[in-house]
């Protein structure tokens, strides 16, 4: 279980090096697509996560997380980029844990997506 977790967290860090660009187009992009929407919470912990509506595979889950992130602290790269990213279960929940450093102050900030809803996680 741990390895398919581990496994999944390095494909999700390597997807997510793209540098909030979209592949197709290769433009950043600091809102999200139109079909993507949010509920839940802020994303500060597992508690008040933030669930993605509107993406149906990983490569779409993930860039309306940075989309998501991109919304509150700008260009990722620019104003932002990512310290760490992992995947975490807890109490039958699977959450994409993000943590940003803020460029010029060094100030990191953490954000929970509950992704258990796609099928690509491991229960």
């Amino acid at each position: 279980m741990k390895t398919s977790l581990l496994i999944v967290a390095a494909f999700l860090v390597t997807a997510g090096c793209t540098g909030g660009r979209s592949v197709a187009q290769g433009k950043e992009r600091t809102a999200p697509p139109a079909q993507y929407n949010y509920s839940g919470g802020s994303g500060g912990s597992a508690e008040e996560a933030v669930v993605i509506l509107g993406a149906h595979n990983q490569r779409e889950a993930v860039e309306a997380e940075y989309a998501f992130i991109g919304q509150k602290y700008g260009k990722r790269g620019k104003e932002w980029s990512v310290a760490a990213q992992s995947l975490r279960k807890e109490e039958n929940k699977v959450y994409d844990c993000i943590e940003i450093e803020v460029a010029g102050t060094g100030d990191r900030r953490y954000f929970y997506f509950d992704v258990t809803r796609f099928s690509w996680i491991p229960k």
